[in-house]
């Protein structure tokens, strides 16, 4: 084959820079699984700290992985709710819009429709 052919086949194979790839294990995110295992973790580690009762570890790792189950559920679909949890911490609370309705102009729009 000549360096042409093979340059063409070489570009052909690229994967754009703008395709997201997710790793799945039967279907569910790698990363989703990991959260839920994180949860699990950090309600037994939080358990143990307080040296709690058998009932309220179960408690405590039910929370953990229903904390995690609600980060990890996607708002959009590509975008996990931890996102906007950190998009929305991130915002710029500097500058205040308000919303400002003004009565009369809607009256008088009303007002002028009907002549």
């Amino acid at each position: 084959m000549s360096d042409n052919r093979l340059e063409a086949i070489r570009r052909a194979m690229i994967i754009p820079k703008d395709t997201k790839a997710v790793m799945t294990l039967y279907g569910v995110s790698v990363l989703d699984i990991g959260a839920l295992f994180l949860g699990f973790f950090a309600g037994t580690v939080v358990a143990k700290l307080f040296n709690m009762q058998p009932v309220f570890k179960l408690a405590y790792n039910f929370g953990g992985v229903i904390l995690a189950l609600l980060l990890i559920i996607r708002v959009q679909p590509r975008l996990p709710a931890w996102r906007v949890i950190i998009k929305l911490a991130m915002q710029d609370t500097g500058h205040y819009y308000p919303i400002s309705v003004r009565e009369n102009e809607g009256k008088e729009k009303h007002k002028n429709a009907n002549r």
